[in-house]
């Protein structure tokens, strides 16, 4: 388990940890009260349980409940407005999807800047993405599907048009001058059964559901730099090119403002943070989730930034084949 948090980040958790007893915080003034949290998805999905497993836990470690106020819509933007406009007390914190959030924010004007209105807390969980194809196709490495898609236009399966996956492959197609036509479906189970039928040659989809496909699908690679297991080889590896981290990351934040205006507050929510994702226990439940222990990160503030600003940068650069696909 990487311990990835920033100096920054540490010098806020050791200011916390001062603060901690041997259980929950309850002898400190703050919380005195329970905290909400703002998801940005409906009730019963990957990203709500995925909030209420790290929210249960802050509140076992905090000594208060967690009230849990789902936002779904607009790709996380009316979640994000609803934070916002809360008070930046320490008794509100949002829950979201990076990639998702940060494609949404970017792909419409906007009345505010992200970096001054939200600080993440951090990343607790990473769903890599995975560029796969049946296990009866010809293609036996991501060199063989990119080596045929150098000569003739190749179909890949996204779960819909505006993806971290459909940024990650007009990416690839950049740097091996690969030709995807890439196609969204309504969900990657549907992408899936017409990659299984060979209706497509390829598609994309998070670790969590390739895996799920078992020995019918083969994987190509994956769009990350490490492996969670030995069943997926990372891209860069095998085509010696750089390759976008697509991924969803399940991360928390609170509002920028909050370090600043009570310091105290801050520190607290960070290191009862950093104890959550740093216990064994709770890494070992993971399957509670529909996750596994190897998805689970410990990103801090700057790692889940650079995250979403590697989002936005991408977003940036293929814009108008993004805008023209949507």
């Amino acid at each position: 388990m990487s311990k990835n948090f920033t100096r920054r980040g540490l010098a806020a958790i050791a200011a916390g940890a001062a603060l901690f007893l041997s259980g929950p915080l309850a002898a400190q003034s703050y919380p005195d009260r329970p905290i909400t949290m703002i998801i940005m998805s409906s009730e019963g999905g990957g990203m709500d349980r995925a909030s209420r497993y790290v929210g249960d836990a802050l509140a076992d470690v905090l000594g208060q409940p967690m009230r849990y106020v789902n936002r779904p819509g607009a790709s996380g933007q009316i979640a994000l407005q609803s934070f916002i406009a809360s008070e930046d007390d320490g008794y509100t914190i949002f829950s979201g999807n990076i990639p998702t959030l940060l494609l949404g924010y970017g792909a419409q004007d906007q009345d505010i800047v992200l970096e001054e209105e939200i600080t993440w807390l951090g990343a607790y969980l990473n769903d890599p993405a995975i560029l796969a194809t049946a296990a009866s196709s010809d293609y036996q490495t991501a060199s063989d599907l990119i080596a045929d898609a150098t000569n003739r236009p190749i179909r890949v399966g996204v779960a819909n048009w505006s993806s971290v996956q459909t940024l990650a492959l007009l990416h690839l197609a950049e740097q091996t001058g690969a030709q995807f036509e890439i196609i969204p479906f309504s969900g990657f189970r549907n992408a899936a059964t017409a990659m299984l039928a060979e209706d497509i040659e390829a598609a994309v989809g998070n670790f969590a559901a390739v895996e799920q496909l078992g020995e019918e699908a083969r994987s190509l690679g994956i769009f990350a730099p490490e492996s969670p297991n030995e069943n997926h080889t990372p891209l860069a590896e095998q085509l010696g090119v750089p390759i976008f981290a697509a991924a969803s990351n399940r991360a928390l934040a609170v509002h920028q403002s909050l370090e600043a205006n009570q310091p105290e507050r801050y520190s607290t929510l960070m290191a009862a943070y950093e104890q959550v994702v740093s216990d064994i226990e709770f890494a070992a439940n993971f399957s509670a989730i529909r996750a596994q222990p190897s998805q689970l990160i410990t990103w801090g503030e700057a790692e889940a930034a650079t995250a979403a600003s590697d989002i936005l940068n991408l977003l940036e650069q293929y814009r108008e084949l993004f805008d023209q696909g949507g």
